[in-house]
């Protein structure tokens, strides 16, 4: 197998011939991924990526499934922030050649900020794309139950490329009661749709708020219009999630805490039970990386990540 250090030397020298062959050997890190699920939104600042993070060591924890995060956005990467700051180091690049994921409580992570720690990312689209494939395909994720990709919002050039360089399972939006967010959300939707990605399940984040002296439930914003889209869209499996400080808190999954609110960890759980079915129902013997996958002309864009052995 070519390594990193061979693709970097024909990436220098021009060596087209060479780079794609270093593309194609080293698009084996989801070889032993059974599942992918992404999760998405149309909107940014609802909650999606505590959400997916949480979501994640739920089924690592509740489920004891192996499980595995990909955090897909470039410019404004949030898994860093999630997990204690010990954790969040650089990530390494192993003797194969493939990208040494980080670990948390036995699940392996990837991020931007994790190659380049403390970096802004000034970077071109087709630049962006590639960098989220070689990701995706080259980070040496294991065995996996589940593999859950943190897509960035919106519907761009990352969701297009995630979608074309793996077969996705099914996707979870996430949406806050507003209607802005809902407009982007249905976006979100028909674009998934668009390419075969079937959406199994809506999370309505800070839905609602409640009183930690009453338990009196308050519908803070306008309620009944996540619901409302799920149904108009033919999605059964809708979700709501609470407005509370706990979720916010950086540097540890909330489900992991010890203050963790009983009714909000069983909502997880719940969604984690129904992903996992949804999955378990709609997979039919996939290969999540199968030749024809790659198109050669995609190789003039690859990104080489200069990394150094630990």
């Amino acid at each position: 197998m070519l390594s990193l250090q061979h693709g970097v030397m024909a990436w220098r020298r021009g060596d087209a011939r060479r780079l794609v062959r270093y593309a194609a050997t080293a698009l084996n890190g989801l070889a032993k991924v059974k599942s992918i699920l992404a999760v998405a939104s149309g909107k940014g600042g609802v909650g999606k990526s505590s959400v997916c993070v949480n979501l994640a060591f739920t089924m690592q924890r509740y489920m004891g499934l192996k499980v595995g995060i990909l955090d897909s956005d470039i410019y404004g990467p949030s898994l860093p922030s999630m997990v204690p700051e010990s954790v969040a180091e650089k990530v390494y690049a192993s003797e194969s050649g493939g990208i040494l994921p980080l670990h948390f409580q036995g699940v392996p992570l990837m991020s931007m900020g994790f190659l380049r720690p403390g970096e802004h990312a000034a970077i071109r689209g087709p630049m962006a794309s590639s960098m989220v494939r070689q990701m995706l395909t080259t980070t040496e994720w294991g065995e996996l139950d589940v593999l859950l990709v943190d897509l960035p919002p919106g519907t761009g050039d990352i969701h297009l490329t995630v979608a074309q360089q793996a077969a996705i399972d099914a996707a979870i939006v996430v949406t806050t009661p507003q209607q802005l967010s809902l407009v982007d959300v249905e976006k979100g939707i028909r674009m998934f749709d668009q390419v075969k990605i079937p959406t199994v399940a809506i999370v309505e984040n800070m839905s609602f708020f409640l009183c930690d002296g009453c338990d009196k439930r308050h519908e803070i914003f306008q309620s009944g219009s996540g619901e409302a889209l799920a149904r108009n869209f033919g999605i059964q499996r809708f979700f709501r999630l609470p407005l509370t400080s706990t979720m916010s808190r950086p540097g540890m999954p909330f489900v992991l805490t010890d203050d963790a609110a009983s009714h909000l960890v069983a909502e997880y759980q719940r969604l984690a039970q129904e992903a996992q079915a949804a999955v378990r129902e709609l997979q039919g013997g996939r290969n999540h990386i199968g030749t024809g996958r790659i198109a050669v002309p995609q190789c003039c864009f690859l990104v080489i990540f200069v990394m150094t052995s630990k």
